[in-house]
């Protein structure tokens, strides 16, 4: 990765980058501690699991209707 980074160094967001990082906030250390009670990565996860099942469920349902409604 180093040679790609070598290869393709300009990018003209490390600055801005490295000056985000530079620029700690109080309320981004917060969140960095109460991830560690209410896991948020995980519960979006869920999230995005339950979407498609649901997604999934209405669109069988969508194909089911339209074949009986062929037949």
């Amino acid at each position: 990765m180093d040679f790609l980074y070598s290869l393709l160094h300009f990018s003209p967001f490390r600055d801005f980058m490295a000056y985000l990082e530079s620029q700690t906030s109080g309320f981004g250390n917060f969140l960095k501690y109460l991830n560690w009670f209410i896991p948020i990565a995980q519960m979006i996860g869920v999230l995005e699991l339950w979407g498609v099942a649901i997604l999934a469920w209405y669109g069988a349902q969508i194909v089911l209707r339209n074949l009986r409604a062929i037949q």
